[in-house]
């Protein structure tokens, strides 16, 4: 495993922009995440008589739900991983070195 180590490094405004939209995104992706499992969880309770309920139970694939949340973590590297490789071919220098190291971590 590589390490990356730069001193002195400054951002330009692309890179500014570019690491906002990684914590956008990242804010969507747990959003997505907690949607999924509280949408099925409210699917099966809210509102429903206890017979209704143990249906709602026996007829949930909770693999597929948890198959479902957990490919989101992988689709969520493979964005970020998107954005830093395009900022690493627009930059040179320390940018450039930290922008491949961000993709180079995210696609192991």
């Amino acid at each position: 495993m590589s390490e990356y180590s730069i001193t002195g490094l400054t951002f330009d405004q692309s890179s500014r922009l570019a690491l906002q939209e990684i914590r956008y995104r990242k804010k969507l992706f747990k959003a997505l995440k907690m949607s999924i499992g509280g949408g099925t969880i409210i699917n099966i309770f809210l509102g429903n008589k206890s017979y209704e309920t143990a249906w709602n139970i026996n007829s949930t694939d909770f693999k597929t739900m948890a198959q479902a949340i957990s490919g989101v973590g992988s689709i969520q590297r493979r964005v970020i991983s998107g954005i830093a490789w395009r900022q690493a071919l627009g930059h040179t220098g320390k940018e450039a070195m930290f922008w491949n190291g961000i993709h180079d971590a995210l696609e192991r």
